[in-house]
């Protein structure tokens, strides 16, 4: 089992992207936390240390060389959990940066690169240099320094990736909404991060086409069960709330404040979990660690005692 967490997304600007450390504690929190509960409820479950990825390529490298350097040449990926931000089209492990600067630079350079040789080549390299794991990384996923073998590279790619996943396997993204059937790419125009320039950047990603949400995308291309949140329908928000115990309480939590473990992450009421299996359906049921729940066993809302009382 291996779970990975990104950026809490707090406004600070003098972080090192590649050595630093996150002051916020937040996702390594959940991190720890869902890692505990995975090995409590399988005893048997080699359980790797959370490994910090601001990055796709973190996680990539951390399923495949990482897991083979701790577990072992013949080691498989039961359980591999990512906890970030997210959205319907990506799962933002570096959002807010710096402030924002770092996507709002990228999309600046990208932006120009798309005027200078065209939207399709600036956009292999985009997914190239991106942080974000986003619809379409797994599709079109070029290699460092790509050439002519891009296509026979990125299928190898995709291909050791699903080897390293064994037989019942599930992948779980503790984020808000990359559950959604469809994705949608860009900012919404009222949020508080809005930025034109990193709105034309992140539409691109779109190819004016309809493509499946980020976690449908991952189960398809990986061919293993992806469970994940999303809105339900004819609600407006939704997402993900932090929930401490306190007081023998589990309560919900504001994320700047400091916590220790345990700290999980649940769906909040307008949004409801889902497992899509290998072909993006979606399942009757929801998995959860070595679990399928029925959905209101998951509902959102406060995380259910079965839940939480895997802490222990």
């Amino acid at each position: 089992m291996v779970t990975f967490f990104g950026y809490s997304g707090d406004p600070v600007d003098t972080i090192d992207f590649d050595t630093g450390r996150d002051t916020n504690k937040q996702f390594e929190l959940v991190a720890n936390t869902i890692a505990r509960m995975s090995k409590n409820r399988n005893p048997s479950l080699n359980v790797l240390p959370a490994i910090q990825s601001w990055n796709y390529w973190r996680i990539l490298r951390g399923a495949t060389d990482d897991l083979r350097g701790l577990g072992g040449p013949d080691a498989r990926i039961k359980e591999l959990h990512i906890c970030c931000h997210g959205g319907t089209s990506m799962l933002s492990l570096a959002m807010d940066f710096q402030k924002g600067d770092r996507i709002r630079k990228r999309a600046m350079a990208f932006n120009a690169r798309a005027r200078a040789v065209g939207n399709d080549q600036a956009l292999l390299e985009a997914f190239d240099a991106e942080d974000a794991w986003i619809t379409g990384t797994l599709s079109v996923l070029p290699m460092k320094n790509g050439g002519p073998d891009y296509e026979h590279k990125r299928w190898k790619a995709n291909e050791q990736l699903s080897s390293m996943f064994a037989p019942g396997a599930y992948i779980h993204i503790w984020g808000c909404n990359p559950g959604a059937v469809h994705a949608k790419f860009g900012q919404l125009p009222e949020s508080r991060h809005y930025d034109r320039e990193v709105d034309a950047y992140l539409k691109r990603f779109g190819w004016h086409q309809t493509h499946p949400g980020i976690a449908r995308d991952i189960a398809i291309q990986l061919g293993v069960p992806v469970t994940a949140a999303r809105l339900l329908p004819r609600k407006h928000s939704g997402g993900l709330e932090f929930w401490v115990s306190q007081g023998g309480a589990i309560v919900k939590t504001e994320t700047r404040r400091r916590y220790g473990e345990p700290m999980w992450l649940w769906a909040i009421r307008n949004s409801e979990w889902m497992t899509y299996n290998h072909r993006g359906d979606p399942e009757p049921t929801v998995r959860i660690f070595d679990m399928h729940k029925a959905p209101h066993e998951v509902a959102g809302g406060k995380p259910p005692t079965w839940f939480t009382s895997l802490y222990r």
